[in-house]
């Protein structure tokens, strides 16, 4: 083995190690996840209220039913997204008046019913406790951040920075000296032979028939945790990559009070979506969120 090679591997050997216990976890709750929506219906019903035959409110009203239930708050968003998962609206505390200084909020989440605009429950996105009513955010904020808020964000996309080069490094320790000749045993598997045999064929094996798909989770990974500093930038230099939150002008300091209205905001953006589905032959199912970013 040249010392080249040697290096690479013991690279490569050391990455799956540094990687093993973040991505291990990562992979279980993302499959727990990916159920979030029957395990939330499951674990809090209440969230998720049915009126026979009764019409869902849309964006606009459930904002004004938040607004009256807590006066002394701003609303950032609102999801709409119906069967699909519960209504609520994401809240900051507005300034008070009389002293200036912000009131004080002990949650920024306010479940909706999606028929009649009534309270069904508060919450706190940051909370951690293991209660019924937040096991599911405590597994995604474990997927997502590893419980370690912005510095979990971080880790996880180096993690994915150092798994997608590694891709490659991999990829590479499995050519011959002589390519192509003798690279196809490399997407094998020996039988029969020995353990330690098997198990690096089928590492290998496996890495290669899959490489593509692996390639793409490393990436993504890049993409949740890094989008602006790594992924866009790297994008860009392959491909022409617009993303319209980064597109935009940043503002000196952020809007206290938009000028436009959110009953306002939900029209016009639905009449540009449906000028776009006119034009891109597509159909709009339902508006499933609405977004101020001051």
């Amino acid at each position: 083995m040249t010392p080249a090679r040697r290096f690479w591997l013991r690279l490569h050997r050391w990455a799956g190690i540094v990687m093993a216990l973040p991505l291990i976890l990562t992979a279980l709750t993302g499959s727990i996840l990916a159920f979030y929506v029957e395990l939330e219906r499951a674990i809090n019903p209440q969230r998720f209220p049915a009126h026979a035959g009764a019409k869902r409110l849309g964006a606009a009203p459930l904002i004004e039913h938040a607004q009256r239930h807590v006066p002394q708050a701003k609303i950032k968003n609102v999801y709409l997204l119906g069967n699909a998962d519960a209504t609520y609206v994401m809240l900051e505390p507005r300034v008070d008046p009389v002293t200036g200084k912000k009131f004080h909020l002990d949650f920024d989440q306010l479940f909706l019913d999606p028929y009649t605009g009534a309270e069904l429950e508060r919450s706190r996105m940051s909370d951690l406790s293991i209660t019924t009513n937040n096991v599911m955010n405590v597994v995604y904020k474990l997927h997502y951040t590893l419980l370690l808020k912005d510095i979990g964000v971080l880790v996880l996309g180096i993690i994915g920075v150092v798994w997608t080069i590694d891709s490659f490094i991999g990829f590479y320790l499995t050519l011959p000296r002589k390519f192509p000749k003798g690279w196809r045993i490399a997407w094998l598997i020996k039988w029969p032979a020995s353990a330690t045999r098997i198990n690096f064929d089928i590492h290998r094996a496996f890495g290669l028939w899959f490489w593509i798909v692996l390639l793409m989770f490393a990436w993504s990974s890049v993409y949740m945790n890094l989008w602006d500093s790594v992924y866009t930038k790297v994008t860009r230099v392959f491909f022409e990559y617009h993303v319209p939150w980064t597109d935009l002008p940043l503002l000196q300091k952020p809007i206290a009070e938009p000028k436009l209205d959110w009953p306002n905001a939900a029209k016009i953006g639905e009449r540009l979506l449906a000028e776009q589905a006119r034009q891109h032959g597509f159909n709009i199912l339902q508006p499933v969120y609405l977004r101020l970013h001051r």
